[in-house]
């Protein structure tokens, strides 16, 4: 075993805060929208200069529109081509709100960059979700018959989709921006991490949970992968991933990663629920630090039921949203907007 080429000796990652974000009806964060014109001058148009990857990511980020309808758009960028995008983005004055709004995942060994724009139904699958996983933290908190646990679920916190920045053996960019995550107070990396696939995103995920659970050193204890698009079918899955610790028969240790939960239905290719109920648990012990003494081994429950349920409401809902009733007015109805110059209002505003 090479231990200087095993993924699981890699550096970790570096997280920062929790960002605020806009939330949907659904609680969820909601689709990063491209900066207007009254925002932000129109930028110049790539140039000639520029490799054709580096002119396509900057072409995504500008206009936010999703090539072919993906919600995983991948780019396989040149050597050098991040450093170049980035001081594009810089000359521009867009990385900032890149950095901000923009949802991407970058991989320095790998060179890939991919922009995550996430349907709304993702979107409030992935936020009702985790208001199922942060209502039972709510019961435990509230349980006073394990003084410690609910002490210790009350230092969990959601993180939404905070950015999870790491260290690559080249480079200190890397990032990962999950759909979801949960945060132990005093730790730097998310417990619990959410990822939320779609057709073009499923193969992904192993490569995701390795790379959250080896760079963190195993500090990420868990991530929940839930898969609800196949196409031509109403399958929908869910599968977890933990940190695995060992030794090797020369008594070497080792970090890797175990898929404790493989591709477990929760609803049929016919859409019906499936029979018998799966019940996902995900002990205390589990997503904490090693080493912590607890006096009961309370776990967390995810059962395929409530992920059926959950996931038939959200369609309904969106097929509403769709398809709903609005306000209706007559064709002589003049529409007045407030007093005064919006955009000389703005340009006041961005002067400081």
């Amino acid at each position: 075993m090479d231990l200087h080429k095993d993924k699981a000796f890699l550096r970790p990652y570096e997280m920062k805060p929790p960002e605020n974000r806009g939330k949907n009806n659904s609680g969820a964060p909601s689709l990063p929208t491209p900066p207007s014109s009254a925002e932000k001058p129109l930028p110049a148009k790539p140039s000639s200069s520029l490799s054709k990857p580096v002119q396509r990511a900057l072409e995504i980020i500008k206009t936010g529109r999703r090539p072919n309808d993906s919600s995983w758009i991948k780019i396989r960028l040149g050597p050098g081509d991040f450093i170049v995008l980035e001081e594009q983005l810089k000359k521009e004055d867009l990385w900032g709100y890149v950095e901000d709004k923009v949802r991407f995942d970058y991989n320095s060994e790998t060179r890939y960059i991919v922009f995550r724009m996430p349907s709304a139904i993702h979107d409030m699958f992935t936020g009702n979700v985790t208001k199922h996983i942060e209502s039972q933290l709510k019961r435990i908190r509230e349980d006073k018959t394990f003084p410690d646990i609910a002490r210790i679920a009350n230092s969990i916190k959601l993180a939404w989709t905070s950015n999870v920045y790491l260290k690559g053996p080249n480079s200190d960019r890397d990032k990962h921006s999950p759909d979801a995550s949960f945060m132990l107070e005093n730790t730097i990396y998310p417990c619990i991490v959410i990822e939320t696939s779609y057709s073009q995103k499923k193969k992904d995920l192993p490569h995701l949970a390795d790379d959250y659970i080896l760079k963190s050193y195993g500090s990420i204890k868990v991530m929940i992968g839930l898969d609800i698009e196949y196409r031509g079918s109403k399958k929908a899955t869910v599968s977890v991933w933990h940190p695995d610790r060992g030794f090797t028969s020369n008594g070497i240790p080792y970090l890797r990663v175990k898929k404790t939960t493989d591709d477990k239905p929760f609803r049929s290719s016919d859409g019906s629920s499936v029979s018998p109920d799966v019940d996902i648990r995900l002990p205390f012990s589990t997503f904490l630090p090693l080493g912590t003494k607890l006096s009961s081994d309370v776990a967390l429950s995810i059962t395929s039921s409530t992920l059926f349920s959950i996931l038939e409401q959200v369609e309904r809902s969106e097929a509403g949203h769709k398809n709903g009733a609005m306000e209706t007015l007559s064709p002589e109805t003049i529409l007045q907007p407030q007093q005064g110059t919006p955009e000389e209002q703005l340009t006041e505003v961005l002067r400081f």
